[in-house]
């Protein structure tokens, strides 16, 4: 067996216990997986309860470690959702070109894998994609009709399930000073809102330090510098973390949750779609605010 040497896996979790069995089980049996190391990084606990549920999130690691292709991160101390994926991916790009990120709170298909894996390869060397996720909105939000076997772009990516390169990854910046200085520039907020309103108080949260994002400033980054993440015709992915302790998820939204996931078969040759002012409009409506939660948002 060939072993897949330039990519690797990445999992990040925390305190969900339920959910996390669930992505390793589905993540475990995905085809191909026992070609790749998979990283899984164990966060702090931040109480004494949670220390409890450290133990058996790692116990619990361990058992789906049958291949020994599982590397168990703990950390020392408590880093929280952003600063736990970015020191992570700091730490495996010194060895991998190419990763694919997890949180703990996923379903996923069985070919999930092969499909980031063979776009991953495919536009490694299109210095305007900077992401592939496997994630796909629900036909009851997204509404726009696809090709089978297509993928599609746009300049908003989704970091449910993603990935992308090491020397892409360190195009971007995350220090607070830049996003502080964007935040104050009208013409680039308005830029920002084209992707959807919602980016201005996730941004303006994160600063203040009342979320913990680091994906608000990757998105930011791809919007400005017309940078694309490419989404399959339908999903590979579930996310289901606003049923228990969602991390940024303060209204518990769960539009963006499928009944459930198909095998999706993907063919060699896929049609591709740029992004156009419908798929543009089509995420801007997904992603706005409604003007009650606004409201709530002016006062948080």
């Amino acid at each position: 067996m060939k072993k897949i040497k330039d990519t690797t896996i990445c999992v990040f979790a925390f305190n969900r216990e339920h959910s996390l069995k669930n992505t390793l089980n589905d993540l475990t049996k995905n085809i191909n997986f026992e070609k790749y190391t998979c990283h899984v990084f164990v966060d702090f606990p931040k109480n004494k309860k949670d220390f409890k549920i450290q133990k058996s999130i790692v116990s619990i690691i361990k058992t789906y470690n049958k291949k020994n292709n599982i590397k168990i991160i703990s950390r020392k101390k408590n880093y929280g959702l952003s600063k736990n994926i970015t020191t992570g991916i700091n730490y495996i790009k010194k060895k991998y070109h190419k990763f694919i990120i997890l949180e703990d709170d996923l379903r996923l298909s069985k070919n999930y894998l092969n499909f980031m894996q063979e776009n991953l390869n495919k536009f490694e060397n299109n210095n305007n994609i900077f992401t592939i996720t496997g994630y796909m909105y629900p036909k009851k939000i997204f509404k726009l009709k696809l090709k089978k076997n297509s993928i599609f772009l746009t300049k908003r990516p989704n970091s449910w399930a993603w990935g992308s390169w090491s020397n892409k990854w360190d195009q971007v910046k995350f220090n607070d000073q830049i996003f502080k200085n964007i935040y104050r520039n009208k013409k680039k907020m308005f830029q920002l809102s084209h992707y959807g309103s919602d980016l201005e108080y996730i941004l303006r949260d994160t600063l203040r330090k009342k979320i913990d994002s680091w994906a608000i400033k990757w998105t930011i980054y791809h919007i400005l510098h017309n940078k694309f993440c490419i989404y399959p015709f339908q999903s590979l992915v579930n996310e289901e973390g606003y049923k228990s302790n969602p991390t940024n998820n303060k209204f518990k939204i769960n539009k963006f949750n499928h009944k459930k996931l198909k095998y999706l078969n993907f063919g060699k040759i896929f049609h591709i779609q740029s992004e156009n002012e419908k798929i543009k409009n089509r995420i801007k409506k997904i992603y706005d605010f409604t003007f009650y939660k606004r409201v709530i948002k002016n006062f948080l």
